[in-house]
């Protein structure tokens, strides 16, 4: 053949094998499957595998077997039994040729199995099998089943920010990338800058088939912040396909028309409205408070404490007869007591308070009725009440008296005048009837007069 070359003794090889298909017949039809790897395929599918890689094809027939099995390769003449690679006689032979991947054939549990790689472009196009049933009579024909084979195409990527972009550090930038491809596998991308790589935001939609491969387009936008060290450095975008093994090929795309100045020099310490705010809020501060306390000292408001309040001695209002501490300080006795002469007076009439007529109309308090008796498990006890002071002469407080001799030990009018500004009127008081007892007691020495004594 003009496209290919044949080995040193691959003729001898299928001899054998030629001379037996040429005895043999088919007794009937099979139904026959292919597949690649351990994919099942359809008749005359395609099937995508990126060039350089292993590509295992095999077929197969029903219950029935096969005796002889052929493959012809797209791009190798296929014009004679010789061009094919074949399996007979539990052995196989494959002629190989200049600027075609390695094949070879083998039997694999009922699998015709074809191997190859890696694939070369020459690869590209219509694999055929053909199987000859077991057992066939005279004039058996072969029958045939294909795989289309295709590489990655290379997809079509869209990415032009333009001849420059200038920015300035810290500023940001949406790059965009359009891509098409068809391949049967979702596509995939991301973004490099420089070394490195982001990956970006996707959208992805399919398309209808062309030739039999899915159709994808894809939309890839990174949003970027510039930095002093990116500038000058490329920006690519990367796509990556899978072919139907899940073998990954990358494409790129780059630009390098980024550019990246120096922003604003911002000076050093605190900005303007820092500095206004640290000496403002301090100053605010302080005059909200001599505020707070002036309108406390003068006008008594937003005060939140009763100790602010004008210190004064209690005792020293008329007004205000109750003291926080009734206890009147302990006269003391004079070392030279003066005997003391008072007037008697009159004690004051009593009044029996049980005998007067209410004034006030009480109500009665309607009866608390109980669905049971809270004393009933309380037994009945007699208890004594005792009345103390019933062997006394006084009829009230007010016809209590006071002997000369226990009055003679007490100066009523220094004790008041001890006790402030509200007893100052009891003092003065006092201090007259003393001075009045003095008076007369120069003229009744032996006088003993009995006095009241009210306070």
């Amino acid at each position: 053949s003009g496209y290919w070359n044949v080995q040193q003794g691959a003729m001898d090889k299928l001899i054998p094998a030629l001379v037996l298909l040429m005895v043999m017949n088919t007794c009937g039809e099979m139904n026959m499957t292919v597949g690649v790897g351990e994919n099942v395929m359809m008749n005359s599918s395609v099937v995508v595998v990126a060039d350089q890689s292993m590509l295992t094809l095999w077929c197969d027939g029903d219950s029935g077997g096969w005796d002889v099995c052929k493959w012809y390769r797209p791009n190798f003449g296929n014009a004679s039994e010789s061009d094919s690679c074949l399996y007979a006689l539990n052995q196989g032979d494959c002629p190989q040729g200049p600027g075609f991947s390695h094949w070879s054939v083998s039997k694999r549990s009922s699998h015709c199995s074809l191997s190859v790689g890696p694939v070369q472009p020459n690869d590209v196009g219509e694999w055929k099998c053909l199987l000859l049933p077991k057992n066939s009579a005279s004039g058996g024909k072969f029958q045939e089943i294909t795989l289309e084979r295709q590489d990655i195409r290379e997809p079509e990527i869209n990415f032009d920010p333009g001849s420059e972009l200038a920015l300035q550090d810290g500023e940001s930038h949406v790059f965009e990338c359009r891509t098409s491809a068809i391949v049967n596998m979702e596509p995939s991308s991301v973004w490099v800058v420089g070394q490195v790589q982001y990956p970006g935001n996707v959208t992805l939609a399919q398309g209808a088939p062309d030739q039999g491969v899915s159709s994808w387009s894809m939309v890839t936008s990174l949003d970027y912040t510039a930095s002093l060290s990116d500038s000058g450095r490329d920006i690519q975008c990367v796509v990556t396909l899978s072919d139907d093994l899940a073998n990954l090929v990358t494409f790129s795309v780059s630009w390098s028309g980024l550019s990246v100045t120096p922003g604003p020099v911002q000076k050093a310490g605190f900005a303007t409205w820092k500095i206004l705010l640290i000496v403002l809020v301090p100053l605010l501060f302080i005059i909200l408070l001599l505020i707070l306390i002036a309108s406390c000292w003068f006008f008594g408001v937003c005060c939140f404490s009763s100790g602010k309040k004008e210190k004064y001695d209690e005792s020293d209002d008329p007004d205000n007869f109750y003291t926080t501490s009734m206890q009147a300080p302990v006269p003391s006795k004079s070392d030279n007591p003066i005997p003391t002469k008072r007037k008697a007076r009159n004690p004051a009439p009593y009044i029996d308070i049980d005998s007067l007529t209410p004034t006030i109309k009480s109500h009665p308090t309607p009866p608390l009725t109980l669905p049971w008796d809270p004393y009933s498990d309380i037994p009945d006890q007699l208890t004594h009440y005792d009345y103390q002071g019933d062997s006394s002469s006084a009829g009230s407080l007010s016809s209590l008296g006071s002997s000369e001799d226990e009055d003679r030990d007490l100066d009523m009018g220094d004790m008041l005048g001890k006790m402030g500004r509200k007893f100052r009127t009891l003092e003065r008081l006092y201090r007259e009837e003393r001075s009045d007892e003095e008076h007369d007691g120069g003229q009744d020495q032996g006088d003993t007069v009995s006095y009241e004594s009210w306070v």
